[in-house]
């Protein structure tokens, strides 16, 4: 379920236009179709979809997401903002639930401010501004400290990063 709103404010030489939203999501697996027959004539038992295939399907991106931002027109100036908050999430192992783990809610700020002149356009800004990181992976699942973050991390796993941009329409 998804649910947007948008709303423009006409201030003094200058507009703000602000967006809110919210989304839930549940998945659910109802049943899983036998292997066919061939698979077994191999003598294979394995499952079509294992475990931590489930897992990715039902719990492995968060349940909800919410995001308020803010866009500030004046002039030749603009100014955006966004924070994101993304809920909880699960990894499921292929092999055991006690190895299983489950992150927590994580919130990320957006920010940038760009100026426009004639044809050119510049923009300032950081996704992730707050350099937030995702809950760091179990021993047990991190590879020996190479994976210190779960791969399925919404805002991935590398931090705050900043950016410059010029461009030039014609």
């Amino acid at each position: 379920m998804d649910l947007v709103s948008s709303y423009t404010l006409q201030l003094p030489a200058s507009s703000l236009a602000l967006t809110g939203s919210f989304n839930y999501n549940k998945t659910e697996i109802l049943s899983i179709a036998p292997n066919p027959p061939q698979v077994g004539l191999a003598g294979l038992t394995l499952p079509i979809i294992t475990r931590d295939e489930q897992g990715r399907i039902t719990v492995g991106t968060p349940r909800t997401k919410v995001a308020a931002a803010a866009d500030w027109s004046f002039g030749s100036w603009t100014v955006h903002s966004q924070v994101t908050r993304y809920g909880q999430w699960s990894d499921q192992s292929i092999t055991s639930s006690a190895y299983d783990q489950t992150y927590g809610a994580i919130v990320e700020l957006d920010a940038s401010l760009g100026y426009h002149w004639r044809r050119w356009s510049w923009t300032l800004g950081s996704n992730d501004f707050n350099n937030a990181y995702p809950d760091r992976v179990i021993p047990a699942n991190n590879f020996g400290g190479i994976l210190p973050y779960p791969q399925t991390s919404p805002i991935g796993f590398s931090g705050a990063y900043y950016y410059g941009t010029a461009a030039y329409r014609w």
